[in-house]
């Protein structure tokens, strides 16, 4: 445990490096384009307010589930949406939050396929739960393209269909996986056998 500690900090601190250069401009308009994308019957991003006057003198952690990363409240670090009521399709946008490391969409009303690009869209998330919506399709053959530092993935409780991919095996950092009660075929990849840092497999039906 404490080496997993260790690499999921490890991880943080290279992924903040790499997008030092990411402008909080480019945050405010991915935080725009998600929240446009979204249907939200219960007002629960209604204080996500772009006015001039809104922000003056705040940071985007004021909104609702946002979370900017430490001395720079502006670059969003945590996306933490859960349960709050949301519809539509996967969000839009989110390859403009280029330091996002968390997303947290579990027990929404989401539904439609996950992107083919889900991966480039975020690129240094090391925390994705999608579980408890209404996904379908495929999972995405090249999900671990981009998404190479990604230590939790729980796609659990939607209605993704089709085989599980072998190229979940390229995670290397993948220390839980969660594809419980989908309509994945049983088949399960060899190459899963590979993930030196997984911890927790959960494929039950």
């Amino acid at each position: 445990m404490d080496g997993m500690v260790f690499i999921i900090t490890w991880l943080l601190i290279l992924s903040s490096l790499l997008c030092l250069c990411s402008g909080s401009n480019s945050n405010v308009q991915c935080l725009k384009d998600l929240k446009q994308s979204l249907d939200d019957p219960n007002g629960a991003l209604s204080s996500w307010n772009f006015s001039r006057t809104a922000m003056e003198g705040h940071s985007l952690s004021q909104f609702a589930g946002v979370t900017g990363w430490p001395g720079d409240d502006n670059r969003v670090m945590l996306l933490n949406l859960s349960s709050m009521g949301l519809q539509g399709s996967f969000p839009r946008g989110l390859q403009l939050c280029t330091v996002l490391a968390s997303l947290d969409l579990r027990n929404n009303s989401l539904s439609g396929p996950l992107p083919a690009d889900i991966s480039l869209q975020m690129s240094y998330v090391k925390y994705l739960d999608l579980s408890h919506n209404r996904f379908s399709g495929e999972i995405p053959q090249d999900i671990s393209r981009w998404l190479m530092f990604i230590v939790f993935l729980d796609l659990s409780n939607n209605r993704p269909s089709g085989e599980i991919p072998h190229t979940i095996a390229d995670l290397l950092f993948l220390n839980t996986l969660n594809l419980q009660c989908n309509l994945l075929t049983c088949q399960i990849p060899e190459q899963i056998g590979y993930l030196g840092w997984l911890n927790s497999l959960n494929l039950s039906d």
